[in-house]
């Protein structure tokens, strides 16, 4: 059971912030100072989570940042991996949450941003996609280029059509965990677990919700923040997670259309895609079948691969640039 190490002063606030912390020290100080600096003003709490959290973090967080009075410290003595970005909604004080993944940063505009959030009950934030030292942009408005418009009002039928697995990428989302129900987790693949919480959810929440995706980019996240060696965690993720991801929602007849041509453009385009990166960088990918044609589509696949010159890959990876 995880225990409270710190409190904040002020239990009724109109948001609680939380950063899940496991080994990474100097991007989670940079993200803390960031916090602090752009949401001056507003009636916050920020708590800290330490999920099986390294000795240089919890040190870190309890001697410097765990320092002001609306500041909590929770303490989990084993890492409970994914089921830390949803245990905040279901376990803190209701209402407005925002979880913030332990390497991002947050912008100077911010506090206008949240501020205007604070009136909906499903905020999506933008962001801008860096490298994993926040020096060179990847990617700009890496959510707004999926909206066909600024700042728009958004039903949640629509939300999934638009962005689908990408509602996991936490830092974006700040939601009324007053609509979250217990009941409507999926927890199969737990990769996609909070996108299931929230989608199924607002589908099943009977009073009428507002959700508004806000186009203006108020935070930075790290792209391939990944250690060489996890690597093939990830690939687990992006080729058999998201797909038993879709299969589940397949289940739900408000997201049933899009589930399935997600589920076709994942199958026929992106995994073969992360396939040959796999490929390329000689990594080994554990590729899960769940029906006798998806195992004879990619047992195909998978021997093309096997046999095609990681040179000839290269090309048509570079070529495609």
């Amino acid at each position: 059971m995880p225990k409270y190490l710190l409190k904040p002063r002020e239990q009724h606030v109109d948001l609680q912030i939380c950063i899940p912390v496991y080994k990474r020290v100097n991007e989670l100080l940079i993200l803390a100072n960031s916090i602090r600096d752009s949401l001056d003003g507003l009636n916050y709490n920020l708590y800290f989570l330490l999920n099986g959290a390294s000795e240089d973090a919890k040190t870190l967080v309890l001697e410097k940042l765990a320092k002001f009075n609306n500041t909590g410290v929770i303490f989990f003595e084993e890492n409970i991996k994914e089921d830390i970005f949803i245990w905040p909604l279901l376990n803190l004080p209701k209402g407005l949450c925002w979880v913030i993944g332990d390497d991002d940063f947050v912008l100077g505009n911010a506090r206008d941003i949240v501020n205007q959030s604070l009136n909906n009950d499903l905020t999506i934030l933008n962001y801008d996609l860096y490298d994993q030292n926040l020096e060179n942009k990847v990617i700009a408005n890496y959510l707004g280029r999926d909206f066909l418009s600024n700042n728009q009002d958004i039903d949640i039928k629509s939300l999934f059509s638009i962005l689908g697995d990408k509602l996991c990428f936490i830092s974006s989302v700040i939601i009324n965990s007053k609509i979250l129900s217990f009941n409507s987790i999926d927890t199969t693949p737990k990769s996609f677990q909070y996108a299931s919480l929230i989608y199924n959810s607002f589908a099943k929440y009977e009073l009428e919700t507002r959700i508004v995706f806000e186009d203006e980019i108020c935070f930075r996240q790290r792209g391939n923040n990944i250690p060489d060696d996890v690597k093939h965690v990830t690939d687990d993720i992006f080729i058999n997670d998201i797909r038993l991801f879709y299969i589940r929602m397949l289940k739900e007849p408000v997201y049933r259309v899009s589930a399935f041509f997600r589920l076709i453009e994942l199958t026929f385009v992106l995994i073969p895609k992360r396939l040959i990166v796999c490929r390329i960088e000689g990594r080994v990918s554990n590729v899960r079948t769940f029906t006798f044609i998806d195992y004879l589509y990619l047992f195909v696949v998978k021997n093309i691969l096997r046999v095609v010159p990681v040179t000839f890959l290269i090309f048509l990876r570079d070529s495609r640039k």
